[in-house]
């Protein structure tokens, strides 16, 4: 038992739970992504304004010096307009999680694939989960909509999807490995024996 607990992907299961998380905040929450967009402004702010601390505490005026100044104005300028513009900001940052929800879902498909191969009974899900996820996701890239209370509503459902899907995944992981193993283990036997004949 110890040994299967072991061999089990956890990443999953806290990749899942984080993702719930998130598809619930997205739901609960109308400007949850108002929010987030002013949260990252502040963040990027915070982060220029240390970068330039630190340049101008260093007391060497290196090429290094002309970068970290560079980028530290570029931080604080982001971040402005990242809080100014929070709308704009809010739908790139729809278009990042879509993108990154397409990618995920995508190397699903190949789980599906395996789990089919293998007779899992639970492909059928995994596909169905995966395909919704990347058809919502591709939605919100391209038609995404005008006013932030739906575009939170669809990625929060998109979310949850995907934490439900990341759920079954490792169950079929594990399956399609041991039955992989057992299939290169009577593979290895067969030829054993041919030789031994």
């Amino acid at each position: 038992m110890l040994k299967k607990l072991k061999g089990f992907e956890w990443g999953y299961v806290i990749v899942s739970i984080t993702l719930a998380l998130m598809g619930i905040c997205l739901l609960a929450m109308n400007n949850a992504l108002k929010a987030l967009a002013i949260t990252i402004g502040c963040i990027v702010i915070a982060g220029g304004i240390a970068l330039g601390i630190f340049a101008l505490v260093d007391k060497r005026r290196s090429i290094g010096f002309a970068f970290k100044i560079f980028f530290a104005v570029s931080c604080l300028v982001a971040g402005i307009l990242t809080l100014i513009f929070n709308k704009g900001a809010a739908e790139i940052i729809i278009a990042v999680l879509a993108l990154l929800l397409i990618i995920d879902s995508s190397f699903k498909l190949n789980t599906t694939i395996m789990s089919k191969r293998y007779l899992l009974p639970l492909w059928w899900v995994e596909l169905a989960l995966a395909v919704a996820t990347i058809i919502i996701s591709f939605i919100m890239i391209k038609f995404t909509p005008e006013n932030l209370s739906t575009a939170s509503v669809m990625m929060g459902i998109a979310f949850i999807i995907d934490a439900i899907s990341n759920i079954i995944s490792p169950f079929c992981i594990y399956v399609y490995r041991a039955r992989q193993k057992s299939e290169s283990l009577a593979e290895a036997k067969s030829e054993l024996d041919g030789k031994e004949e």
